[in-house]
């Protein structure tokens, strides 16, 4: 295979995989050439038969038209989504069918059995699998690149908001929805505690700068050094008191009875857990 025939199939796959469109400066970093040899493999693929759509101007985007199936891998993309985004995620999204038609398919190219002998089982021991009702229209939203309107049930009381999805994120079978609010910042939502969900805005766009994978990580970071702290009472005998001075904060010494000439000293200290670091005094 020449150069450049490997070239039109990595174009061939890269598009067919997406659903959304990619920028031809984007495209061509990806595929280390030029702009200029982007657009010309993209009329060599038209004459070929590829139904690719360009949008004309600045920052314009490539797609392919509608459900157009790749002869490369013989998937459509929402058999393709399926099977990125694994069984289990796949099957909450609405995309059982699909996957399992792309199942049938890369079975019938391979002989390898192997997946049979493997099970993931998302969801933590003694945990109901959820399966929100508003996943669908968040899904809708995602792909038509719509704004959402919802109620979210906080603490403080159910709240009317509105907010631009950049992503979903499943953890354990539980299921978060990434969104920017209008001229905030990107902030996690529990999709279980979204209600009366609807579609706003014809066309939104999200940040360039934004980055699923990179938030997610940030934000798993945060919650741990918030939420994994505690504050413990510890008595020891007034002989420790001099040990641990600087570590704990000694609270007044109490006497349990007359014939104790050393009552024991209580210490409180909040202790700080990361799976990554070692139980320590704050």
């Amino acid at each position: 295979m020449s150069m450049k025939a490997a070239r039109l199939v990595s174009e061939i796959v890269i598009l067919s995989a997406r659903s959304v469109p990619i920028t031809a400066a984007n495209l061509a970093e990806r595929l280390e050439v030029t702009e200029r040899t982007v657009y010309r493999d993209l009329g060599d693929l038209s004459r070929m038969g590829v139904p690719v759509v360009t949008e004309a101007g600045p920052g314009g985007c490539i797609s392919l038209l509608g459900t157009w199936t790749s002869p490369l891998s013989g998937m459509t993309r929402d058999e393709l989504d399926s099977v990125l985004i694994g069984g289990a995620a796949a099957a909450d999204l609405g995309f059982a069918r699909e996957l399992a038609t792309a199942r049938e398919k890369i079975l019938s190219e391979t002989e390898s059995v192997f997946s049979s002998n493997v099970l993931v089982d998302g969801p933590d021991w003694f945990m109901t699998h959820e399966r929100p009702e508003a996943l669908s229209v968040i899904v809708t939203a995602l792909r038509s690149h719509r704004g959402l309107q919802f109620r979210y049930a906080a603490r403080t009381g159910s709240r009317l908001r509105t907010a631009i999805p950049l992503g979903l994120v499943v953890k354990a079978g539980r299921w978060y929805l990434i969104a920017q609010p209008p001229g905030g910042r990107p902030r996690t939502y529990r999709v279980s505690r979204m209600t009366a969900i609807a579609l706003r805005y014809v066309a939104v766009s999200r940040p360039v700068e934004f980055h699923l994978g990179d938030y997610w990580s940030r934000s798993q970071v945060e919650f741990d050094r918030t939420v994994r702290s505690t504050t413990v009472r510890l008595r020891f005998p007034a002989t420790a008191s001099t040990i641990c001075a600087g570590q704990f904060r000694v609270e007044s010494p109490r006497r349990q009875s007359r014939q104790d000439p050393s009552p024991p000293t209580t210490m409180s200290s909040t202790f700080r857990w990361s799976p990554w670091t070692s139980l320590s005094p704050s």
